[in-house]
């Protein structure tokens, strides 16, 4: 079994006033940046592997953060402030599109994403050597999908 983590990080367009956004799409995907330094050819999320993610998420000790631009994963190395844009509270499971997030938004990042002042959601995945997604790290709010 490996156990090795990778970590991805890819993007999906925010919906429009939704109660709930995808964070992660259904199947299989790769970056549209076209990155190939994952080290597997793209990702994979079915329903089995998110019930097995959500699952994992529910028993966690800390809810999953939704930062601007990667903050969570920047702020060690550069000693940048790290803010909350909002904080995921429930998952849920679309046959036709992935994995939904319900995110409570903090007013600053509720009234940037209402001003258009950001438009994509990038979540950072860790997976396995076969690009099975078997974890979430964060979500960034971000333009540069």
């Amino acid at each position: 079994m490996d156990k090795k983590t990778f970590l991805a990080a890819c993007s999906v367009a925010l919906g429009d006033n939704s109660p709930l956004v995808k964070i992660i799409p259904k199947g299989t995907f790769a970056p549209i940046d076209g990155r190939t330094d994952h080290g597997v050819p793209a990702w994979t999320l079915t329903a089995a592997l998110a019930k097995e993610l959500m699952a994992d998420l529910a028993a966690a000790d800390t809810d999953i953060v939704v930062d601007y631009e990667h903050g969570s994963i920047k702020a060690a190395e550069s000693g940048s402030p790290n803010p909350a844009a909002g904080w995921i509270e429930r998952y849920e499971w679309d046959d036709s599109q992935g994995l939904m997030a319900a995110i409570k938004w903090t007013d600053d990042a509720a009234k940037m994403i209402a001003d258009k002042a950001y438009r994509y959601l990038s979540p950072v995945l860790l997976y396995n050597a076969k690009g099975e997604v078997k974890g979430l790290h964060s979500v960034a709010l971000t333009n540069t999908p």
